[in-house]
């Protein structure tokens, strides 16, 4: 979304000048949309590693600082029948209302 904002703020002149001074397609993008993007681009990375790192310490915490494997995520994510039931019961669907268990 930022990146589409910052495309509908560019303004037509610097391409429309481009294009009368011969500019392939390729050079306007690169010489003129992408260096007039430049601080957009930075700005949108700069958000995007800040929400890389606010969800660091979840990830941490979650696999003890080291790599999860199989057996050892699915028996801390299968936690037996209740939670089963509780996952049935608080679904919206139809079928819940006639068939119990």
């Amino acid at each position: 979304m930022i990146l589409l904002a910052g495309f509908s703020a560019i303004p037509g002149t610097p391409l429309e000048a481009a294009l009368v001074d011969g500019a392939s397609p390729r050079e306007m993008l690169h010489y003129v949309t992408l260096s007039l993007l430049r601080a957009i681009i930075l700005i949108a990375l700069l958000l995007r590693t800040m929400d890389a790192l606010k969800m660091f310490d979840v990830v941490f915490a979650l696999t003890g600082g080291d790599r999860p494997t199989a057996p050892d995520f699915f028996q801390w994510a299968s936690t037996g029948p209740g939670s089963a039931r509780a996952a049935w019961w608080a679904s919206p669907s139809p079928w819940r209302w006639c068939c119990s268990w």
